[in-house]
């Protein structure tokens, strides 16, 4: 009898970790995701709690539907470990659905008026610090267009564009 995988059986439709980067793990697209009881590292051999999940792929889009039998599991530092990602890397963002593997945005709130007398130069300056201590490069900082829903409360907020200072194994 074959071996059963741990999705057989758990109908589930899982959506990615917004606050997790997409990570390629052993040439699979994977997202940070709930993964099906039973479901262990394929690195560590460590079980992988259902409700805080770990990384499943191979997947397309931002979300994996249970059971997929195709579908590998390995755990948050098993994963981060496999790519090189340092503690703290990677981390301090919330992806939008602007957001892509590579290029990330992150919307700043500003008092009104404080940036707009800077050229994008020193705009990306005024961020790249606080950015780079998270493992990301600032590459643009703009106002954000309409379909990016921010919020019209406290300010201005701004699209601060960013991807990860190291290029990871795509």
């Amino acid at each position: 009898m074959a071996a059963t995988h741990p999705s057989d059986g758990w109908e589930r439709f899982c959506p990615a970790t917004n606050m997790k980067p997409v990570l390629p793990i052993q040439g699979r697209r994977s997202i940070h995701a709930a993964c099906p009881p039973g479901a262990v590292c394929d690195v560590c051999g460590q079980g992988l709690p259902t409700n805080q999940g770990g990384y499943v792929g191979p997947v397309s889009g931002d979300a994996v539907t249970y059971p997929d039998p195709a579908t590998r599991f390995v755990c948050e530092p098993c994963a981060r470990e496999m790519v090189g990602l340092e503690p703290g890397e990677l981390e301090g963002h919330s992806c939008l659905r602007q957001c892509t593997d590579n290029l990330h945005v992150t919307l700043v709130a500003r008092q009104r008026g404080e940036m707009e007398p800077f050229d994008l130069t020193a705009r990306i300056a005024l961020f790249a610090d606080e950015f780079e201590t998270h493992g990301w490069t600032v590459t643009d900082v703009q106002l954000p267009t309409r379909a990016m829903d921010a919020p019209a409360i406290f300010g201005t907020y701004w699209a601060v564009w960013h991807h990860s200072r190291r290029t990871l194994p795509w």
